[in-house]
């Protein structure tokens, strides 16, 4: 089965689940890359981006993987959920305490889990979509861009998706809002897409700021992590939050904080 984009951006997706020390459970989102571990034997390692605010004091967090089927297809109803005890030591911290952005390894988790007969699907959410200053330059103020992630904490818990939503870049792109490697988004961010990546998917062609049309090219950007707060959810609906939201440093007015994912290369470097 061939995927569509958004579809690569849906099953690149991960639901996380951290229970902290007092029991309480709160629900993020992440995504797969691979970061390059050695350029000559064009080896990588597989990890999964978050926010640190998802997994900071988790002692316990549950990843919602979908397995694959002997065609090598997504089988979207059936699961493979990981449980990993001392959950937030596990992640690899971005060096700048202010930079809220932290990586997983997960080639053991998908290893352990093919000597148990299972394979895990998943995609994986290209270094290469990064945009260089280049292509941030073509950018307009206000670019169309799509996230993918579990908003109050919901999903399909069936087919184990997450929800897919589209806004625009609220600040430019290009710019560093207020001085941080960060810009805005008015996506109707809330609790739960902590953590979603923020791509531009423009299909068939696109115009760049000075009106010039691309009509034989895509044009697919990572621009970066939504930062929200986790959102608690309960044992008996596991799909979505019943109790009120955490408070969330994000700004109001429906606007997200996205880290800019030249921040990813940063984190790449530690590994």
């Amino acid at each position: 089965m061939e995927l569509t984009l958004r579809e690569i951006l849906s099953y690149g997706t991960v639901r996380i689940e951290c229970t902290g020390k007092n029991n309480q459970v709160t629900a993020g989102t992440g995504y797969v890359v691979e970061f390059k571990q050695d350029e000559e034997a064009n080896t990588c390692i597989t990890v999964i981006i978050t926010n640190k605010s998802v997994v900071r004091g988790a002692e316990k967090g549950k990843l919602v993987f979908t397995r694959e089927s002997e065609d090598g297809d997504p089988d979207d109803k059936k699961q493979h959920k990981v449980v990993l005890s001392q959950f937030e030591k596990k992640w690899v911290m971005h060096p700048d305490p202010a930079v809220d952005l932290c990586a997983l390894p997960i080639d053991e988790l998908v290893l352990k889990a093919q000597t148990k007969g299972i394979e895990l699907f998943f995609t994986i959410i290209g270094m290469d979509l990064i945009p260089t200053e280049e292509q941030l330059d073509e950018l307009d103020a206000m670019e169309e861009v799509v996230t993918a992630g579990f908003p109050d904490g919901l999903w399909d818990a069936v087919n184990n998706r997450p929800i897919l939503r589209r806004g625009v870049t609220a600040t430019h792109p290009r710019m560093d809002y207020k001085g941080k490697k960060e810009l805005l988004i008015d996506a109707a961010a809330v609790p739960g897409t902590n953590g979603s990546p923020v791509l531009i998917i423009e299909e068939n062609g696109y115009f760049d700021r000075d009106g010039n049309f691309y009509p034989d090219e895509n044009r697919i950007l990572l621009l970066g992590t939504l930062s929200t707060a986790p959102h608690p959810i309960t044992d008996d609906r596991p799909e979505r939050g019943d109790v009120p939201a955490a408070a969330s440093p994000h700004p109001p007015f429906n606007l997200g904080v996205v880290i800019k994912s030249s921040c990813i290369l940063e984190l790449e470097a530690l590994f």
